[in-house]
């Protein structure tokens, strides 16, 4: 199979990244007059090296702003978010991609992929699969000042804990609540912090990034896109 039919069995509307950029920097130049050089991107994303490594807006925009820990969180909070909106230029755009990633294989297993320079395929997002495999044991974990992220994602997945754990793939089930729960903690946050902002517009962007095996082009899917014009 190719890797469109790959990834569309799990992930039907899902773009190539390059395709997902293109889209979305015509959407911010055309339909909503920004430029790019005025224009900084910030991600909550992963801190997995597939997610920072496969550049996608980046190439385009300027070196992201990072808002986000493991398995995209917007850990940095209203502290990371109130940083970010003093730095875009005047007049510019401020455009936020969040979201979680998942691997798949060129078998066609989701949750794992091969990584550059290794013979075994490995886990994506292992932060998740680690949180998975916590609520299938029903325990909880204790946060120290050494590992607090995991924990906390944990906390966050456990009310959905029934939803992930019935779900035929737990690991798309845990990525796809991993992306609501994002979400909303991207909105509060902004909600939070938005007088912070003196630029003309906020991009936000959400999406679940899906990677593929090493060679081969990222796709994403496109899950959420507005704009707040300020």
């Amino acid at each position: 199979m190719s890797w469109d039919q790959i990834v569309h069995k799990h992930y039907p509307g899902a773009l190539t990244c390059s395709q997902a950029v293109d889209e979305n920097i015509k959407f911010l130049e055309d339909e909503l007059g920004g430029d790019r050089t005025k224009t900084l991107l910030a991600k909550s994303r992963c801190a997995d090296d597939l997610v920072s490594t496969r550049k996608t807006f980046s190439e385009y925009l300027s070196d992201p702003f990072q808002l986000g820990g493991l398995a995209g969180f917007p850990f940095t909070g209203r502290t990371g978010m109130t940083a970010y909106s003093h730095h875009i230029p005047d007049g510019g755009t401020a455009f936020i991609l969040y979201g979680p990633h998942i691997g798949v294989t060129a078998d066609g297993d989701i949750g794992k992929v091969l990584r550059p320079g290794q013979s075994r395929c490995t886990t994506a997002c292992g932060a998740l699969v680690g949180a998975v495999g916590v609520l299938e044991t029903g325990n909880s974990l204790e946060s120290s000042n050494d590992d607090f992220q995991l924990p906390q994602i944990v906390k966050m997945l456990t009310p959905s804990r029934d939803r992930i754990l019935d779900a035929d793939s737990p690991i798309k089930e845990a990525t796809q609540v991993s992306y609501e729960i994002i979400q909303d903690q991207v909105d509060q946050i902004i909600d939070a912090t938005i007088k912070e902002f003196s630029c003309k517009r906020i991009l936000l962007l959400g999406s679940i990034r899906i990677n593929t095996d090493a060679g081969f082009e990222d796709y994403m899917t496109i899950e959420s896109r507005k704009h707040i014009d300020l």
